[in-house]
């Protein structure tokens, strides 16, 4: 039930409307991505399986701790873990992939 609800979550984040010049997401520069750049990171977490979806936005997006996504999924902490560390090492595999085309 937690987990359906962080995708219900997820995809109103996703279909949200961001007005330009406003709260566009920020490289850590401070300077807004390119759309394109945005769509993309969507799709690649889209990508993911579920658990580590939720996991890496509850991680990256709500800034929660391990132990905290660990109660939120009903897992062990080293299982949130290894769900962030899989999923990342997923995304980054698909883009150095892409970035060799």
């Amino acid at each position: 039930m937690i987990v359906n609800g962080h995708v219900s979550r997820w995809r109103r984040w996703r279909r949200r409307v961001v007005p330009v010049g406003l709260s566009e997401p920020e490289t850590a520069a401070g300077t807004p991505l390119p759309a394109e750049d945005v769509l993309v990171a969507r799709q690649l977490l889209d990508g993911l399986p579920v658990r580590q979806r939720a996991a890496v936005f509850l991680r990256f997006y709500d800034d929660l701790s391990y132990r905290d996504i660990a109660d939120i999924l009903g897992c062990r902490e080293a299982t949130a873990r290894s769900y962030i560390h899989r999923a990342l090492q997923q995304l980054k595999q698909h883009l150095e992939t892409e970035s060799h085309r």
